[in-house]
């Protein structure tokens, strides 16, 4: 897990946390969790996205399945305070990403469920921003909770969106 729970006012708001065995895979599924997630509950959901990547893909063992890491940040709180946290996670999961792509490489393919949707669509625009728009494989937004519109070429996150060089779904 990556989190920022308790951490987003220090210096490095993110920490790695659990495994990180990744067992050379070519490349890792970055979980963004929605409302309502305490810290076990982010890693539970992470857990579940990958039993479902391992379904979908048809591999042998849920070993052989891609690995998922789970980004985890304070959503277990009211909807207006948790809105507010999640625009305040797009810089650290921007520096996460950035920082990955620089010290590890792999391609990042980000999974992002419900307002883990809006915490995904600020660090579209924070990378955009950046010219970062290189650190991501894809965006997957599942039942995200941002407007329909949000996502459209003159929305609130579509020029992030035409900005990132990776296919984005939702």
């Amino acid at each position: 897990m990556v989190t920022t729970r308790g951490r987003l006012d220090a210096a490095d708001p993110t920490e790695r946390v659990g495994s990180w065995d990744l067992d050379g895979a070519d490349a890792v599924v970055l979980f963004v969790h929605g409302l309502g997630a305490d810290a076990g509950s982010a890693r539970d959901q992470a857990y579940t996205a990958r039993l479902g990547l391992a379904a979908a893909t048809g591999v042998a063992a849920e070993a052989d399945a891609p690995p998922v890491v789970g980004y985890s940040w304070a959503s277990n709180v009211d909807w207006g305070p948790a809105k507010r946290t999640a625009d305040a996670n797009a810089t650290p999961l921007a520096d996460w990403l950035a920082a990955w792509a620089a010290d590890d490489g792999r391609p990042i393919h980000l999974f992002a469920h419900s307002l883990g949707a809006r915490l995904t669509g600020a660090t579209l625009s924070e990378l955009a921003d950046r010219g970062r728009t290189d650190v991501l494989a894809s965006v997957s937004l599942f039942g995200g909770a941002i407007p329909n519109d949000s996502v459209a070429a003159d929305g609130q996150y579509g020029s992030a969106i035409a900005a990132i060089d990776a296919p984005v779904y939702h």
